[in-house]
């Protein structure tokens, strides 16, 4: 469905920040991401580290499969997962 997309991978307390900033521009890594369309949360953050680690490995098509897998309509999730 929405196959242009830009990866973005995050973790950790700062990632509400990152995404707001992110959306209004002010993100050299990553600007210009709109929308939040994937998340996992972890019990650890060595956890959830390690599930980073393998995601950037992934091919872009897995990662467009596990998107779509939970989120087939690509809604922004942000709203209802901000702190």
């Amino acid at each position: 469905m929405h196959h242009d997309f830009s990866e973005g991978l995050a973790r950790g307390e700062g990632l509400e920040r990152e995404f707001k900033a992110c959306r209004k521009g002010l993100s050299r890594e990553r600007s210009g991401q709109k929308l939040l369309v994937w998340l996992e949360h972890h019990g650890t953050m060595l956890e959830a580290i390690a599930r980073e680690k393998a995601l950037k490995e992934w091919k872009r098509a897995w990662k467009l499969k596990l998107i779509e897998e939970m989120n087939p309509t690509w809604r922004d999730l942000f709203p209802e997962n901000a702190a």
